[in-house]
């Protein structure tokens, strides 16, 4: 921060230290990372920084959150062919308003709560009680748009990759067989 005295409104204060003289640092420029996102992902990019509040009621009200590559549906379930939101139930029904109802209370769920549900007790106090992150690996969703990029830019080990990786996963070969003729249509 600036260290030099500023007076305001017959106050003298300095930018750059605290009340009891001790000198502020500021780390400055990582946000401007972000900037061009604003001008390329423009709805994306205000989604993930908006209010928490605002993001629970435009999932409820978009089916999903946008991203880069489009709206990635809420509470996916592939079905019919492609990745549908609120695990695939129908709408008007008692399945969907579950669904709908699970979405909102793991939103407002503290995250400490939410690793141990979602994967055990055991890779909770093996992580040091969620200090550190732990991942089960690329979803078949997340695969498809790194395929396809790797596709466009003719990079095929990376394919090869990924494919092997959603084997590791568990996914079978039928699955990632759908996935890449999903990929390659684009």
């Amino acid at each position: 921060m600036p260290d030099f005295n500023v007076k305001i409104g017959g106050e003298t204060f300095n930018p750059g230290r605290d009340e009891n003289g001790k000198k502020l640092y500021s780390h400055v420029g990582k946000q401007y990372f972000e900037v061009p996102r604003y001008f390329t992902n423009t709805i994306p990019a205000l989604f993930s920084k908006s209010n928490p509040l605002i993001q629970i009621i435009g999932k409820q009200m978009f089916d999903g959150t946008p991203s880069e590559d489009g709206m990635y549906p809420a509470r996916a379930k592939f079905k019919h062919g492609k990745s549908m939101p609120w695990e695939g139930t129908e709408k008007g029904t008692l399945g969907r308003f579950v669904s709908r109802a699970k979405e909102v209370v793991s939103d407002i769920v503290p995250f400490s709560i939410k690793g141990v549900a979602e994967k055990g007790i055991a890779p909770t106090i093996a992580s040091g009680l969620g200090m550190f992150p732990i991942s089960q690996g690329t979803s078949i969703t997340k695969a498809e748009s790194l395929v396809r990029k790797a596709l466009k830019r003719k990079d095929y080990s990376y394919v090869n990759k990924m494919r092997n990786a959603l084997g590791r996963n568990g996914y079978n070969f039928k699955q990632i067989k759908a996935m890449m003729s999903r990929a390659r249509k684009d």
